[in-house]
């Protein structure tokens, strides 16, 4: 049993590396995908909101974004 287990562990290892990168590689598609501008356009009113950003800042980003639709 011991053996089995002993050769089992490197493949059960490489399998969940290997779903490890296939969900980073999905956050990262997510990031790229056509749809974004929206996205970061949330993101970006949420720091504005907490006060990271000025109104200013959010605006000309806001621009530059719904341009990129």
């Amino acid at each position: 049993m011991r053996n089995i287990l002993g050769r089992a562990m490197p493949l059960l290892a490489m399998l969940t590396f290997a779903a490890f990168c296939r969900s980073r590689w999905r956050r990262h598609l997510r990031g790229t995908h056509p749809g974004d501008p929206v996205m970061r356009l949330r993101q970006l009113a949420e720091l504005r909101d907490a006060g990271l950003l000025t109104e200013a800042e959010f605006e000309a980003k806001k621009v530059e974004l719904l341009a990129r639709m």
